[in-house]
């Protein structure tokens, strides 16, 4: 929370959902206000870590909607990503090495 509440710029605030939701959930109301004010200044600006992993992270219900079309594309591409790359790491480490 403290990431958020002490935070003097969107760069810091913004760590607050790079962690357990728990950790944050009796502030949400102020960081969803923060996302609704902000995004589209994000969108535009693009700062380093608005991401597509980053966005991924972002409760639903926290994009406004007018986005969530462009984040819904986000968070699938994030998402077949990382399990393309479990299951790539998962097929090499079963490969049987040729007898020598």
């Amino acid at each position: 929370m403290s990431y958020f509440l002490e935070g003097k710029t969107d760069d810091i605030k913004q760590e607050v959902l790079t962690h357990n939701k728990k950790q944050w959930t009796k502030i949400r109301p102020q960081v969803k206000e923060w996302m609704f004010n902000s995004w589209w200044r994000w969108e535009e600006e693009k700062p380093g870590w608005f991401t597509e992993a980053w966005i991924a992270k972002v409760p639903p219900d926290m994009i406004p909607s007018e986005a969530k079309a462009g984040a819904k594309g986000f968070r699938a591409s994030a998402r077949r990503r990382s399990s393309f790359a479990i299951v790539a790491k998962e097929e090499d480490t079963r490969r049987v090495q040729p007898d020598s």
